[in-house]
Parts: structure tokens; sequence; C-alpha cells
């Protein structure tokens, strides 16, 4: 397991955390962040 966690932190040392208050807000925002650039959700 440590190693898939030392791949994520390779791909991206920066994960952002989300709160996600209404569900349909879901996925267009996830969305949005992949096409800003963020490889890790």
């Amino acid at each position: 397991m440590m190693t898939a966690i030392k791949d994520i932190m390779n791909t991206s040392p920066v994960i952002p955390v989300m709160v996600i208050n209404k569900l349909e807000h879901a996925v267009p925002l996830a969305n949005a962040l992949v096409e800003g650039g963020l490889k890790v959700l």
C-alpha cells in the first residue's frame, strides 16, 4: 500500500480536500479541477 501512496504523492504532492454540499455539483467541480490541471482529487 505504501507504494500506491508514494505513486500518488509523486503525481501530485498537493492533494486538494473538497467539501461538496450538493451532489449535483460534484461532477462539474471535478471536471473543472481536472481541466485546470489537477491530477489527484
